[in-house]
């Protein structure tokens, strides 16, 4: 990966959705050479995907928990199987120590994150939760 590239992934990192015709000019090269150190960056996997980033206006009309979940053994595929139908889950990590996941949920109000979390309690093989509400953002996305 050469300094064209770099440049190019760091304005693709400030806005995904940059027009071709825009990275060409700020780089000082034609259309055909970004769209083809594009497709290079893809196929070569360091390109992944394109994505959306949400403000943290937007978020904060979400209220966020971080739900710690200790399961039965054996039953964590289950459990997984279950968890991943529910919208509000936004992240779901298997994790070391007492509890086995942690899941982050998302809700437009403590209400629905309630009920949320209790569909998640009543899950077949959930042991336990432990939720915590996310007051701020310091670091992160």
């Amino acid at each position: 990966m050469d300094s064209l590239d770099q440049k190019l992934l760091e304005m693709l990192l400030k806005n995904a959705r940059e027009p071709i015709t825009s990275l060409s000019h700020a780089l000082g090269v034609s259309r055909a050479t970004v769209t083809e150190r594009m497709r290079k960056l893809e196929d070569r996997g360091i390109i992944s995907g394109y994505t959306v980033r949400i403000s943290e206006a937007a978020l904060r009309r979400n209220i966020t928990a971080h739900v710690m979940i200790a399961v039965e053994p054996r039953a964590g595929d289950a459990v997984l199987a279950e968890l991943k139908k529910l919208p509000s889950i936004h992240g779901l990590y298997a994790v070391s120590g007492i509890y086995d996941m942690i899941a982050v949920l998302r809700s437009e109000t403590t209400q629905g994150l309630d009920q949320d979390l209790d569909i998640v309690r009543t899950i077949k093989g959930v042991v336990k939760t432990v939720s915590s509400i996310v007051l701020s953002t310091k670091l992160g996305d």
